[in-house]
């Protein structure tokens, strides 16, 4: 974990979300009984002599970097309002460990990707942790809304959170992904930012979820997109 190879340190991660299944309970005694050890590195031990601290403690930064660099997206502090929701279990196990392996895999993935062009397989990358995000969200949004599976999402959230914003007027963007970053981006759709970054993070989903996009803003905003669904994630923790 103290490797400068943060690829092998997210591997780590995938690791220690196991070890709680085979190491004896006393090992982790020191853990809450309901979050296994790999949600309490990314999200709540951050003391200096814990084994993670340089991971955490870099994870942690990019974020608030990413916050501070995008204003206009980000509603901070974000990973501290999801470790809040988890320490008090308002979020399903499996979306909150969707939610911290991603979030180790785009920490892994914006380490390399000012080295690396927006190939096919960068594009492939940042699409598959953009789908985890996606899908933890709407995990979290259907357990919330004590949504059925034929319920939709999209419509719920409008209707709870964001009645008084013209959401049926935001075109479906089919297979237009980067008018829908370009407009993202811009604010185009003159709403809230809450409900801009949670029209984009639901419209993405849809958007990326069949076949390999060719869109090189997938990796070129890779930062910007990551964070406008990590903070729809910390929206939906923050509602009762």
């Amino acid at each position: 974990m103290l490797s400068s190879d943060w690829d092998a340190a997210y591997l780590a991660f995938g690791e220690a979300e196991r070890e709680d299944e085979y190491l004896p309970r006393q090992v982790f005694a020191h853990h809450a009984e309901t979050s296994p050890p790999v949600l309490k590195l990314i999200f709540l031990d951050l003391s200096p002599d814990h084994f993670a601290y340089p991971v955490v403690k870099r994870i942690h930064g990019l974020v608030q970097g990413w916050e501070t660099q995008f204003p206009g997206i980000s509603s901070p502090p974000a990973l501290r309002r999801i470790g809040a929701a988890i320490d008090v279990q308002t979020i399903p196990r499996p979306a909150a460990l969707a939610t911290c392996f991603a979030l180790a895999k785009a920490f892994a993935l914006e380490n390399r990707r000012v080295r690396v062009r927006p190939t096919s397989m960068a594009m492939l990358q940042a699409q598959t942790i953009l789908l985890t995000f996606n899908r933890a969200l709407e995990d979290l949004i259907r357990t919330k809304g004590k949504l059925g599976k034929d319920d939709k999402v999209f419509g719920f959230c409008q209707k709870t959170w964001f009645a008084s914003e013209a959401w049926g007027a935001i075109s479906s963007y089919d297979r237009n992904l980067r008018k829908l970053v370009t407009d993202f981006l811009s604010s185009a759709w003159g709403i809230s930012r809450d409900g801009t970054n949670m029209v984009f993070s639901l419209k993405l989903r849809n958007a990326i979820a069949h076949g390999i996009p060719n869109e090189t803003s997938l990796v070129e905003n890779f930062p910007e997109l990551v964070l406008g669904i990590l903070t729809s994630f910390a929206y939906v923790c923050d509602r009762p």
